[in-house]
């Protein structure tokens, strides 16, 4: 709209991008695409942050465990901001596989939230410009972090299934 008319229709850019464009959008916005390895890039970064910033505040004193109060409080402040965030990248990762944002809901659905998150680690995106944008270019830094986030993550599902099962191989074998 012009600043001289007020009551003007609202006008989109509606142009489809040209071949061999790529996105160039801040990753904080929620126009435009991540790749797989740009998006457990960006993930890993904002983890690492989050904790960071909770053994920051622990050291200061500020989240003292033994009051409940002073931990629901911080761990709020924290967490809204790193799900906002979170839920950006999830968003353009759902544009690079040519799906609406609104997919994103299904992240607050138990169980069903699981599916959505291996649909975003594991689906390709549109190797050409989509509905959404065109490509996003990963930059190498991006493919390393991106990389070591996979590890981590398969690290610590490896140390999930072991805490399951280590107390159930031990009690199976002194006879409980």
């Amino acid at each position: 709209m012009s600043p001289e008319n007020p009551y003007q229709t609202p006008a989109s850019d509606l142009r489809q991008p040209l071949k061999g464009e790529t996105d160039q959008s801040s990753p904080f916005s929620p126009r435009g695409r991540f790749g797989r390895l740009s998006y457990l890039a960006w993930g890993t970064v904002l983890y690492l942050i989050v904790m960071l910033v909770a053994v920051a505040l622990s050291a200061a004193g500020l989240m003292n465990t033994s009051s409940p109060e002073s931990v629901g409080l911080v761990q709020i402040l924290v967490t809204i901001p790193a799900a906002v965030v979170g839920i950006l990248f999830g968003i353009r990762r759902l544009h690079d596989i040519n799906a609406g944002g609104w997919w994103m809901l299904l992240s607050v659905v138990p169980i069903v939230n699981i599916g959505l998150a291996l649909v975003l680690f594991l689906k390709a995106g549109t190797p050409d410009a989509n509905r959404f944008a065109p490509p996003r270019p990963t930059p190498t830094w991006e493919r390393v972090v991106g990389i070591i986030g996979v590890v981590l993550l398969v690290l610590g599902l490896v140390g999930i299934v072991a805490a399951i099962l280590i107390p159930l191989v031990v009690g199976v074998q002194q006879g409980v």
